[in-house]
């Protein structure tokens, strides 16, 4: 294998950084390890010298110290060891009669399993699948631990720059890429008076707590890890994306704020709550040559909003924009210490927000070859959160793609496609008029105002027995304003 690591094999074990001890704490209180799978596959048109292919990701691996790590099975302590292979696996689905079906089949069995952090194995898979001659999947499958999404991508732009040759060249571009560094940085700043004020700023802003918006469902057998459940997909139109972004733009606001205040609108007139917590994924890397980094650099911040019912869809995003400045200067806290310095375990609570909001605009817009590669993200179908909404533009000019992925202890199939239906007509509403006012603007469905209109027209008595159902109840609501 190429290349060489001025990292010694015999390096100390160190403790794990405060972006990576919420993954680790999850997992030692039992949490389902494939729930921190992450990556996807890219679409590559065009033909792959599958030799030439393992040879690129070898020297990756050399060159980044992150994907060599191992865990202490005893604590949270990790170190950098020498690569033990190119974790590169081929599978040629070429004579199989039908070729996409095999692939799909092979990500929904292979993609969750688990790595095995006491092993030596790499905690990360990179599968190269034929299925015709020109037409090849490129699969990358990690462990949160090591990589956060962000990292993936970089991975894969390092792979194709070996491939093609380019890297060559520029050896000082990807020459020991170190996590220690940031793993240095991490523990600096969690001995610093910073790292204080970070988590007095949460222990004030949440003084007090809004309740869960999804408690655990008491219908719901009891296991210890929650079943498969596939993400409920939808793609974006890459031309309303780009009329989001300029909406956004002309406002002083961002996309990401916008999809944090229509998801939280959406949760609000579901789930009849004006004060609740969405949880984000922050990027962590404030140096050039973090940003150039491979490793687990993202935390997740809790973004508290208090979303007035009269008022306008703008106004609702100028609020999350705005909360989010004010966020993002607190950032760093890590959430498990926000989470013990407010106490919640004690009130039998272990998380302080029940929806995630991961916005992902990370650029894959890179050649393997000739062939420009067409990116997609992947959920292995376990998700820790109740719900956790996936916002992923990859590619320019293609649809953007947004997975709600749900927990089933938590929420019902029919539930989490009534949200994102809501949310998809919340988004065009405020395309369309920003300054929409909430009362006016309906998500219902056109079968739902059907079903809504026909109650209403209803003239035979509604309560017919002395203890009346929760249906008859709302039924009777509806009769009685029918323009609510």
């Amino acid at each position: 294998m190429e290349g060489s690591s001025n990292i010694p094999s015999d390096l100390s074990w160190v403790a794990l950084t405060s972006t990576q001890m919420p993954v680790w704490l999850d997992l030692q209180s039992g949490a389902n390890p494939s729930s921190y799978i992450i990556g996807g596959y890219i679409r590559i048109p065009s033909r792959i010298d599958p030799v030439r292919f393992e040879r690129a990701v070898g020297i990756v691996i050399e060159r980044n110290d992150s994907l060599r790590l191992r865990f202490h099975d005893r604590g949270p302590k990790q170190r950098i060891e020498f690569a033990t292979g190119s974790s590169v696996e081929f599978i040629d689905l070429s004579e199989d009669g039908a070729p996409d079906a095999a692939f799909r089949n092979y990500l929904r069995y292979e993609f969750p399993k688990p790595f095995n952090l006491a092993t030596r194995v790499p905690l990360f898979r990179i599968t190269l699948a034929r299925l015709e001659q020109e037409l090849w999947y490129c699969v990358l499958k990690f462990h949160h631990l090591i990589a956060d999404g962000f990292s993936i991508s970089l991975v894969f732009k390092q792979i194709c720059e070996v491939y093609n040759g380019v890297a060559e060249a520029m050896p000082a571009r990807f020459s020991h890429s170190s996590y220690m560094e940031f793993v240095r940085d991490d523990d600096a700043y969690v001995k610093s008076p910073r790292y204080r004020r970070d988590i007095e700023y949460w222990s004030e802003r949440f003084s007090t707590i809004p309740q869960p918006l999804f408690p655990a469902r008491a219908d719901y057998p009891r296991s210890p890890h929650p079943e498969f459940h596939p993400a409920i997909k939808w793609e974006l139109p890459w031309s309303m994306y780009q009329e989001l972004v300029e909406v956004t733009k002309a406002r002083g606001t961002t996309p990401f704020a916008a999809m944090l205040g229509l998801l939280g609108t959406t949760l609000m007139r579901m789930r009849g709550t004006a004060d609740l917590v969405i949880g984000v994924p922050v990027f962590n890397r404030g140096s050039a040559a973090a940003r150039r980094s491979i490793g687990m650099f993202a935390g997740a911040m809790p973004v508290r909003l208090r979303i007035k019912r009269t008022t306008t869809l703008h106004a609702v995003i100028a609020g999350a924009a705005s909360q989010l400045r004010r966020d993002f200067r607190h950032q760093r806290a890590p959430i498990n210490e926000v989470i013990r310095r407010l106490d919640l375990p004690r009130q039998g609570r272990w998380r302080l927000f029940d929806v995630m909001l991961s916005f992902e605009p990370n650029d894959y817009d890179v050649r393997v070859g000739d062939a420009t590669v067409e990116a997609f993200g992947h959920v292995a179908g376990y998700e820790i959160n109740p719900l956790a909404v996936y916002v992923r533009e990859y590619n320019k000019g293609r649809p953007v793609a947004v997975d709600f992925a749900f927990n089933p202890a938590h929420l019902e199939h029919h539930t989490v496609t009534d949200l994102q239906r809501r949310f998809v007509a919340l988004l065009q509403h405020y395309v369309a008029d920003p300054d929409s006012w909430l009362s006016t603007v309906s998500i219902l469905s056109t079968e739902e105002r059907v079903l809504l209109l026909a109650a209403s027209r209803q003239t035979e008595p509604i309560i017919r027995s002395e203890f009346p159902s929760v249906v008859s109840l709302i039924r009777r609501q509806v009769m009685a304003r029918p323009g609510a």
